[in-house]
C-alpha cells in the first residue's frame, strides 16, 4: 500500500481522483494528468455517461468510448479496460448501485489499469465506494471496495463539525477515517505517496478518536 500521513491506498503508477461532484477544472486536470496515446473509458453503471463524455471531449479529452459494464461480458470488459489511460466514473446512480456494478471483474480490471498508470476519476456518488465502508443513499453503512483502509468517503462533506452524518459515523466507528472532498474539489492519490488537492481544494480528513496509524 502507498501511504502519506494517515492516508493509505493501493500501490500503482496511476492516480485515484475522488471528486465531490462534476467539476470542469478537475476534469481538465485529469485529462492533463493522463498519459499520452491512450483512450478514455467512461464506465456506465446506469445513466449519465453520454453527458460526461460530451463534456470531457469539449475540454479536450482524446478519443473515448462508453463501457456498459451491466451488459458486457468479462472478457470484453478486460479488453476495453486494457487500453484506458483515463477511466471515468460519474453520473447520478446511487452509491449502492455503483458498488454492485463494480464488484468482481470490473473492479479487478480497474485495479490493473490503476497499477499500470491509468487515472481513475470518480465523481460524486462514484467517489463514495472506495473506502472500507460506504454510506448508501439512505444513510446506511455498507462494505465498500476497500481501496482506502478504515476509510469512509463522504462526497460534498468538508467539515465533520456540525454535520450529523459525519458526527454519527465518528461516534459509531471511532477507528474510522472520514474523507470529504467538496463539491468542486478532489482528493487525488498518486504514485509513491503523492497526495494532491484539486479544484477548490476543500478536502476534509477527520479521524475517529481511536484511529491509529
Amino acid at each position: 500500500m502507498s501511504r502519506s500521513s494517515v492516508l493509505e491506498w493501493p500501490d500503482g503508477s496511476g492516480w485515484l481522483v475522488l471528486a465531490g461532484g462534476p467539476d470542469t477544472a478537475i476534469r481538465g486536470q485529469a485529462i492533463q494528468r493522463m498519459a499520452a496515446g491512450g483512450v478514455v473509458v467512461y464506465v456506465n453503471t446506469g445513466q449519465g455517461s453520454d453527458t460526461i463524455q460530451e463534456d470531457m471531449e469539449d475540454l479536450g479529452a482524446p478519443t473515448g468510448y462508453i463501457l456498459d459494464i451491466l451488459s458486457e461480458d468479462d472478457e470484453t470488459i478486460q479488453q476495453q479496460m486494457a487500453d484506458a489511460n483515463l477511466i471515468v466514473l460519474g453520473g447520478d446512480d446511487p452509491p449502492s448501485a455503483i458498488r454492485s456494478a463494480l464488484i468482481g471483474p470490473v473492479a479487478s480490471a480497474i485495479r490493473q489499469g490503476f497499477e499500470r498508470g491509468s487515472v481513475l476519476l470518480c465523481e460524486g456518488p462514484a467517489a463514495a465506494v472506495w473506502g472500507t465502508w460506504m454510506v448508501d443513499e439512505v444513510g446506511t453503512l455498507l462494505p465498500g471496495l476497500d481501496w482506502l483502509p478504515r476509510s469512509i468517503v463522504l462526497p460534498g462533506v468538508t467539515s465533520a463539525a456540525g454535520n450529523p452524518l459525519a458526527t454519527r459515523l465518528l461516534a459509531e466507528h471511532p477507528n474510522a477515517l472520514l474523507i470529504g472532498p467538496g463539491t468542486s474539489s478532489a482528493l487525488s492519490l498518486g504514485p509513491e505517496g503523492a497526495v494532491e488537492a484539486w479544484g477548490a481544494r476543500q478536502v476534509m480528513v477527520a479521524l475517529g478518536r481511536e484511529y491509529s496509524t
